[in-house]
């Protein structure tokens, strides 16, 4: 995952054309080999054409803290990203079944 100096060329991918200096940019949750969820966040220093640090970050630790929270008798906590699909739950088959909320009424 470590690609310091690999020469690649990132100059087209979203992150890089998104970030702004100042302004974290988040990029949509994925699933990396379909079991762990990923997003990638971006952000750019020393102004509008400032270089840009990229990094994927993993966000399994959000499934350990979700499953331990507990809502009286019979509740429970999940988190959705902004398309409403699930990326954590105390039933993480949900999650690696990309369970979508989305439907839900709010």
């Amino acid at each position: 995952m470590d690609v310091v100096a690999s020469g690649k060329d990132r100059s087209q991918e979203a992150a890089f054309l998104n970030a702004k200096p100042g302004q974290p940019w988040y990029g949509p949750v994925y699933f990396r080999k379909e079991t762990e969820p990923y997003m990638t966040v971006a952000l750019r220093s020393g102004g509008a054409k400032g270089p840009v640090t990229v990094a994927e970050m993993n966000l399994k630790f959000i499934w350990d803290v979700v499953s331990r929270i507990k809502i009286g008798d019979k509740g429970k906590a999940y988190v959705v990203d902004k398309s409403g699909l699930l990326v954590a739950d105390p039933d993480i088959g949900l999650v690696l079944r990309k369970t979508s909320m989305a439907e839900l009424a709010t």
